[in-house]
């Protein structure tokens, strides 16, 4: 939640340094007349707000105190934020106007300040998706209740956004030629959390009996204040199985040959164990997601890999050879019947079994590795470097751009690629735009932040999709 309104500085570039929107002019002969004219804007919109706001408290005292019962304890400064939006523009006084209506109509205040006050008021809530974003100056938004475009100008929240975002806020319109801007407190959701809000708002449509735009304007301190409810998280593989650790170990007939074989295969001495030998047993990934057919996961699954090669094999079981014992490790009870039969079929009268599978749950885990962490050798405090941020974000990329080409369960296991070519784009359309904002949201604020764009990768119209 923060403020719609703007950053008060202008960015630190030099007038006579190229503009750093791409058009090859100078700054002072590009966009600064316009950043100066939305830093101006700004100034008088927060200044304007704070004199309604100032006078509401004097004028309107008994209403304030309603307000504040009404709406609760504040404890903290978004709350303050959200109440003191609600109260001046959306909470109607017992004339039946609200604060910011009452102020505009003041016969004691300039007629600039009149007009301002009047598109003061007439910011209303909404719900709207970011279709396109440029950090530090603007957002195209599309209103989710009549799908038409806007775009606004905001240097401070467009710095923190991913496309295909959903916004609950106000837009005020400019004055003159002046952009239409953020007013107030501003709510940001990723696409999957604004999906709920929406259908939260259609519910009480119904329950009203109004259209959902006359339920948003009437209900709108409501709706600000619903939160999608946390699913519970659960922990799964990519071909839909509980992860969970399945471990048996083996004694071994002749260790000198073991070993031996295990170099064969590809095993590496481990770094904290250097007279132990480790090896991943691997499958493709494809393959696994293919296996997985149309079988959805429930609200709240996380779907864990350990990718090798690029991610397309991932590790489905560990082998580990130490002394004259030998330890297999899977992480769910399917990997481990298929890793157990494939270390018969290597090692065969090499191997004999000791015991049954040993099954721990990842919470089990959890504990244990949370009660034997060592401070000296986990940093989880320390901030990642500029260099780990950039190799992140492009690792991100790069896996999720083979997203169009992993099946899908949504898609009865076909990828959305094949599925594009065969017309079923509407289908692909709504999963892709999921897929694209979470991404781009696990990449905003990093050193290489950008968007991933899967639509264009399929060839789907962005604004078709919007």
């Amino acid at each position: 939640m923060s403020g719609g309104g703007n950053s008060l500085a202008i960015m630190k570039l030099s007038r006579n340094a190229p503009c750093d929107c791409g058009s090859g002019r100078k700054y002072k002969r590009c966009c600064l007349a316009r950043a100066e004219q939305m830093v101006a804007a700004t100034r008088r919109n927060d200044s304007l707000g704070a004199r309604v706001k100032d006078w509401a408290m004097c004028e309107l005292a008994a209403e304030l105190s309603t307000a504040r019962a009404e709406f609760g304890p504040i404890d903290d400064p978004s709350r303050e934020l959200v109440f003191d939006s609600w109260f001046c523009n959306d909470r109607p006084t017992a004339t039946g106007s609200t604060p910011v209506a009452i102020y505009a109509a003041r016969g004691d205040i300039a007629a600039a300040e009149r007009a301002d006050a009047v598109r003061m008021a007439a910011a209303r809530p909404g719900l709207y998706r970011v279709i396109d974003s440029t950090p530090g100056s603007s957002i195209v938004l599309l209103d989710l209740l009549d799908e038409q475009t806007v775009e606004v100008h905001s240097r401070e929240v467009s710095v923190g956004l991913a496309r295909w975002d959903v916004l609950f806020a106000r837009v005020m319109e400019g004055r003159g030629s002046e952009s239409p801007t953020l007013w107030a407190a501003v709510r940001q959701m990723s696409d999957a959390d604004g999906e709920i809000v929406i259908i939260e708002l259609q519910r009480i449509a119904g329950e009203l009996g109004c259209s959902a735009s006359e339920a948003l304007a009437s209900q709108p301190l409501r709706m600000f204040r619903f939160t999608a409810p946390t699913p519970v998280r659960s922990l799964f593989t990519p071909e839909g199985d509980p992860l969970e650790q399945c471990e048996t170990e083996f004694d071994l007939s002749d260790g000198g040959a073991a070993r031996r074989l295990m170099y064969e295969l590809g095993a590496t001495p481990l770094d904290d164990e250097p007279e132990a030998l480790a090896i991943s047993m691997v499958q493709s990934r494809r393959a696994l997601l293919a296996g997985r057919g149309g079988a959805e996961l429930p609200s709240g699954a996380l779907v864990i890999e350990a990718g090798v090669d690029g991610f397309e094999q991932i590790a489905v079981a560990y082998v580990k050879l130490r002394g004259d014992r030998l330890k297999l490790t899977a992480y769910s009870r399917p990997r481990f019947e298929w890793a157990l039969a494939a270390a018969r079929d290597e090692f065969g009268g090499l191997i004999e079994r000791t015991g049954s599978m040993s099954v721990r749950s990842i919470d089990e885990l959890r504990a244990e590795r949370g009660d034997r962490k060592d401070p000296s050798r986990h940093r989880d405090d320390a901030a990642p470097s500029a260099l780990d941020q950039i190799w992140l974000a492009e690792a991100v990329r790069r896996r999720a751009l083979g997203w169009v080409d992993d099946p899908h369960p949504a898609l009865g296991g076909v990828t959305p690629r094949d599925a594009v070519a065969a017309g079923r784009g509407v289908e692909v359309v709504p999963l892709a735009v999921r897929a694209e904002n979470g991404i781009s949201r696990s990449l905003v604020g990093s050193a290489e932040a950008g968007e991933v764009d899967l639509l264009g990768e399929l060839g789907l119209d962005l604004g078709r999709a919007a």
